[in-house]
């Protein structure tokens, strides 16, 4: 009978044939070492991330472009800013002769001392009279507007032998004397020049037009009244004389 071979592995007799046979038999250490080492799983290490691409290859060089990205918006920021935001007009104040300033505070005073305040060629009552008249009277624009803001008029006086005009207005303990008088006194002011003037507890401010040399002389009681109240009520009387703020 010819052997054949097994078709069954499994069988149990086979296995008692070959454990009788081979029961004895090792693999080499080293050959069992290499087969429990491919047995073993091997863990795996997780890709590196890679840079993005957008980003282009250099990390350093990215971080710099994007510095520098940051500067130039910033920079058209700054220029726009500049372009779009108001012009800033530095005005510069010109200051009268220290002895007309003086002169100037003196005549505040002596009409505010006065008890009668009214001088007898000019109306009292009536500011529109007390307007035209002043504008006869003078070869220059009088400045009769009222400053307004509780400001009354208390008081008139005519200056340097007709040719100029006081109006003294009052509010509580505040005074404010509204000079008009010809540019010819102030010959060393520019036409159209911002003037200030300088006299111990009499703010002042004025202007030259044309041929009109205007100044407000304030004091009060209490010293309440600054340097900037007068400036104020200037920049408000300002452009009842024509052509006074020439536009920009």
């Amino acid at each position: 009978m010819e052997n054949q071979p097994p078709d069954n592995f499994e069988d149990a007799s086979l296995k008692s044939a070959v454990r009788r046979a081979w029961g004895n038999e090792r693999a080499p250490e080293s050959l069992r070492k290499s087969i429990a080492l491919m047995a073993t799983p091997t863990p795996t290490t997780p890709p590196a991330r890679a840079w993005p691409k957008f980003l282009g290859s250099s990390p350093i060089k990215s971080v710099a472009a994007a510095v520098l990205l940051s500067i130039g918006l910033a920079y058209l920021g700054y220029q726009a800013y500049r372009m779009t935001r108001p012009t800033q007009v530095r005005v510069m104040v010109e200051r009268i002769p220290d002895s007309m300033a003086h002169k100037l505070a003196d005549d505040h005073d002596r009409l505010l001392a006065d008890a009668n305040k009214w001088s007898p060629d000019l109306p009292r009552d009536n500011p529109d009279q007390l307007a035209a008249t002043l504008k006869k009277k003078l070869n220059y624009v009088p400045m009769t507007a009222s400053p307004g803001d509780g400001f009354a008029l208390v008081g008139t006086a005519s200056l340097g032998k007709g040719n100029g005009a006081e109006l003294l207005y009052q509010k509580g303990n505040q005074t404010v004397s509204v000079f008009s008088l010809p540019a010819s006194d102030v010959p060393m002011c520019d036409n159209n020049a911002i003037l200030g003037g300088n006299a111990p507890n009499h703010p002042m401010a004025g202007f030259v037009h044309d041929r009109g040399f205007y100044m407000l002389v304030g004091s009060s009681a209490d010293n309440s009244m600054s340097l900037s109240d007068v400036q104020a009520l200037r920049d408000k009387l300002r452009p009842s004389i024509p052509g006074a703020c020439p536009s920009h």
